[in-house]
């Protein structure tokens, strides 16, 4: 039976495009544990390498940039406190390092920094803000809804900040509102930002507050998209496999593994999944029902009651809805830490040719099966031990 088909976007018509490039900002994150960012755990995927991109998007009214990464001078470049917590975080074993700023890779691109008329932070956390006081003031700082409230101006005028004040100091820090009329786009509160549906802000709440997507318009004849999906997910196991993208009997990987043939048999990959793991769900996973249509990992509870989503139920909601971009051929999503992108999409300073975002889906789209390598050998040496 052929999988579902969603029903066709909303996306407003328009004419009207964005070019965009996507950026790696540098950012070389080492050993990130698996179990802080989604469950239930899989034995054999410990720890995540990956990196960050960022998004220059270009209009004929204005220049933005989606996100900043990782700064280079973290000791400095954040208040006490968020320094003693990223040093907690690397006491486990983590190693976070960005050898450039996201100011220098665009200049060494050739790109002025007075040309960029506003930084969008997708949220306030380490990996994301970056350091918006090295560009001028005339750059605006837009940050979602319930950002200020939350956070304030800055350390050390507000005490409790995770950034610096002078991140804000002398330039126009926006707020993004979302009313209960806004337009929804794939059931998300959507902000028109050209005001010609070539760039839209989307209010994607969960990972964090103020936490917002972007979806651009990079060609009309025929349409296509880049979804900017900050931290919505970590990794493309909380999105896949669904309803509208089973696991395939075949998973072909550009990179082969040790522990299985390539194309990967998909009926060998689903022996991974909890709904065959593990003899019930936790509450957070329990519509991981079935290893072909539902995800493999969730967005996940600690034992405390904690997770690293603010609000881990909304958040998965967002995935749920991200899942019918996803299957749409005209949308390409990168989140910021998609290391399955990395050698197939080109990066800045080229800007993304429509023509090949359907090719660069396809061959992104399962490759991420190849970081359960390990997993799948000790899979397979549990059931030797077994006959």
């Amino acid at each position: 039976m052929a999988p579902p088909v969603p029903a066709l976007l909303d996306i407003p018509w328009s004419t009207s495009t964005v070019s965009v490039s996507i950026i790696d900002t540098s950012l070389i994150a080492r050993n990130t544990s698996s179990s802080m960012l989604f469950g239930p755990s899989i034995p054999g995927l410990e720890g995540l390498d990956f990196g960050c991109w960022s998004f220059l998007i270009d209009h004929p009214d204005g220049r933005l940039v989606y996100d900043l990464g990782f700064p280079t001078e973290w000791e400095t470049d954040f208040p006490p406190h968020t320094v003693d917590l990223i040093r907690d975080y690397f006491d486990t074993g983590m190693a976070y390092t960005a050898p450039q700023y996201t100011s220098d890779i665009l200049e060494s691109g050739g790109v002025s920094l007075d040309t960029i008329d506003a930084i969008i932070w997708s949220h306030t956390h380490v990996d994301h803000v970056g350091r918006p006081s090295l560009f001028p003031p005339s750059t605006d700082l837009i940050v979602g809804e319930g950002t200020l409230e939350t956070f304030g101006l800055g350390y050390p005028d507000s005490p409790d900040s995770p950034y610096l004040a002078r991140e804000f100091a002398n330039r126009t820090v926006r707020e993004i509102p979302f009313p209960s009329n806004a337009t929804r786009i794939g059931g998300l509160a959507a902000y028109d930002y050209f005001d010609d549906g070539s760039f839209y802000i989307l209010e994607a709440p969960g990972h964090e507050i103020g936490h917002v997507n972007a979806l651009a318009r990079i060609s009309n004849d025929p349409p296509s998209f880049i979804y900017m999906g900050g931290d919505s997910f970590h990794h493309s196991s909380q999105l896949r496999p669904n309803r509208y993208t089973p696991l395939p009997k075949q998973i072909y990987l550009e990179e082969p593994i040790n522990s299985a043939p390539n194309p990967v048999p998909g009926e060998l990959f689903a022996k991974l999944h909890p709904s065959r793991r593990l003899p019930a769900l936790p509450d957070y996973a329990v519509n991981l029902t079935s290893p072909y249509n539902t995800p493999l990992v969730a967005i996940n509870l600690y034992d405390d009651g904690g997770s690293h989503a603010r609000f881990p139920e909304i958040a998965r909601d967002v995935i749920s809805k991200m899942q019918a971009f996803d299957a749409d051929d005209r949308v390409l999503i990168v989140v910021a830490h998609d290391e399955t992108l990395r050698g197939v999409v080109d990066l800045f300073p080229k800007k993304v040719d429509q023509s090949r975002i359907k090719e660069w889906k396809k061959r992104s789209r399962w490759q991420f099966v190849g970081d359960y390598d390990e997993a799948l050998a000790l899979l397979q040496e549990e059931e030797g031990r077994e006959v």
